[in-house]
C-alpha cells in the first residue's frame, strides 16, 4: 500500500507508526520535514522516498535533524525489531536529502542514517538498498552501519546485503561512510567531500565492492586516509573511483589504505592532487597477509603524488611482508615503495605487465621480455631486482 505523508498531518511518524510491513511512504517535496526528538524510526520491510534530493534551483526531499536536541540525535534509525528476534529486511530509501540543521552551512544532529547505533549484540540487518540521497552537514557520520563482533558467547550483529548508489555525502563532523560487519556490500557512483574525517571506512565483514565511487577533500580535521578498508575484510575490490585533494592545508595525507586485508584489487582508478605535497600516498597497503590472498593491483593513474603505492611491512618475527602484485602503473611524477628487508613475503612489480614473486634463483622458465623477478638471498645489502631483457635475466640497480 502506499502511503502519502500528506494524508498523515505531514509527519512521518504518524505514516511510520501506520504502515505495515511491505508498503510505501511518499514525502512530496514541500516544506522540510523536521525530525521529532529521537529522530524517525523504521521497525519494518518499507520504500520510503521522496520527489529527489534537489538542487540549488529545484526543491527537493529535504529531511531535517531535529534541532537543539542534547545530545544530538540521529534523523533516520534502522532498528530490528523486537517482534521479529531483532532481524529487519528490505529496506529501500531513495530520493531524499538529509541535513544536520536547515540553516546553511550548519552541523546538526549526529548520524543522518544508522543501524544499531548503542552497538548492541544479536542485530541483523538483511537487503537494504540506499539510492540518490545527498547527506549533509551531520555531526557525526553520514551513513553509520556497523554491526558487531562480541566475544562468546554473545553472537554478532551484522549488516547483510547493502547496496548504496548515486549518494552523496558531504561535510559531516565525523567519517562520511561508517561501515562495520558489512557483508556483500556494493557502492557505485557514491561521493564522499569534505567530510571531517575518512571519507568511508570498513572494517570486518567481506565481499565489498566500489565502482566509479569519488573522494575529494576528506579528512578535513584527521583520519589515516579517505577511503580505509580493514582491517580483516575479505577481498575488497575497488574500481574506476577518483581519489582528489587529500592533503590538509600544506600537508599530504594517505588516499586509499587497504589495512590487513585478506586479499583485494585495486584498478582502473586515479589519484590526482594538484601539486605535489610531501608525504602524500596513493595506495598505501599494510598488514596485509600472503596466506590469506594476495592483494592485486592493476594499472591505475597517479598525477602528483609523491609515492603512488607503499607497501608496509607486516610486524612479524620474521618480517614477511603482504603480498602484493603491482602491474605497471601510470605515474606523474610518482614513486612505488617497497619493503626491502631479507625473506620478504612475495612483493612483485610488473613492468612489462607480469609481476613475479620472490624467488631464490631465476626461474627456470623462459619469460618474455620485461618481467620483473625479486631475487632473495641471505645477505640483507645483496637483494637483486631483476629484468628478463633480450633473452636473459639480468640484474636492474637503482640509482
Amino acid at each position: 500500500m502506499l502511503l502519502n505523508v500528506l494524508d498523515y498531518g505531514c509527519l512521518l511518524e504518524n505514516a511510520l507508526s501506520a504502515a505495515r510491513a511491505g508498503d510505501k511512504i511518499y514525502l512530496p517535496a514541500r516544506q522540510p520535514y523536521v525530525a521529532p526528538a529521537g529522530g524517525w524510526m523504521i521497525d519494518k520491510s518499507l520504500e520510503i522516498y521522496g520527489d529527489g534530493p534537489g538542487t540549488r534551483t529545484v526543491a527537493g526531499t529535504v529531511l531535517v535533524a531535529a534541532p537543539g536536541a542534547d545530545p544530538p540525535t540521529d534523523v533516520l534509525t534502522l532498528a530490528p525489531p523486537e517482534s521479529a528476534g531483532y532481524r529487519l529486511y528490505n529496506c529501500y530509501l531513495h530520493d531524499l536529502r538529509i541535513v544536520g540543521s536547515a540553516t546553511a552551512e550548519t552541523v546538526g544532529g549526529r548520524y543522518g542514517i544508522t543501524f544499531n547505533p548503542d552497538y548492541q549484540d544479536d542485530r541483523i540487518m538483511t537487503h537494504v538498498r540506499l539510492e540518490r540521497i545527498a547527506i549533509e552537514r551531520l555531526g557525526a557520520h553520514g551513513i553509520n552501519l556497523r554491526g558487531k563482533v562480541p566475544a562468546p558467547p554473545a553472537k554478532p550483529s551484522s549488516v547483510d546485503g547493502l547496496w548504496i548508489r548515486d549518494c552523496h555525502v558531504e561535510r559531516c563532523g565525523d567519517h562520511g561512510i561508517k561501515l562495520e560487519n558489512a557483508y556483500v556490500v556494493g557502492l557505485i557512483g557514491v561521493r564522499c567531500v569534505g567530510n571531517a574525517k575518512e571519507g568511508l571506512e570498513a572494517t570486518l565483514g567481506g565481499g565489498i565492492a566500489l565502482y566509479g565511487c569519488v573522494f575529494d577533500g576528506n579528512q578535513q580535521a584527521s583520519g589515516s586516509a579517505d577511503l580505509v578498508i580493514g582491517p580483516v575484510a575479505r577481498a575488497p575490490r575497488i574500481d574506476a573511483c577518483v581519489f582528489r585533494n587529500f592533503y590538509r592545508g600544506n600537508v599530504a595525507n594517505v588516499a586509499c589504505l587497504l589495512n590487513g586485508t585478506e586479499g583485494g584489487c585495486v584498478s582502473g582508478s586515479s589519484f590526482e592532487m594538484p601539486s605535489t605535497h610531501a608525504g602524500g600516498v596513493g595506495l598505501r597497503i599494510t598488514d596485509a597477509d600472503s596466506s590469506t590472498g594476495a592483494i592485486t593491483i592493476l594499472p591505475n593513474r597517479f598525477v602528483n603524488v609523491q609515492t603512488a603505492i607503499e607497501v608496509i611491512e607486516k610486524p612479524t618475527p620474521d618480517g614477511a611482508a603482504p603480498g602484493c602484485f603491482i602491474a605497471a602503473q601510470a605515474c606523474d611524477p610518482s614513486s612505488i615503495a617497497l619493503p626491502h628487508k631479507p625473506n620478504d613475503a612475495p612483493v612483485a612489480i610488473l613492468g612489462g605487465g607480469l609481476l613475479m614473486p620472490s624467488y631464490t634463483a631465476d626461474p627456470p622458465w623462459l619469460p618474455h621480455d620485461g618481467m620483473l623477478s625479486h631475487l632473495s638471498t641471505a645477505d640483507p645489502l645483496n637483494q637483486q631486482l631483476r629484468a628478463y631483457v633480450a633473452g636473459q635475466w639480468q640484474r636492474v640497480d637503482l640509482l
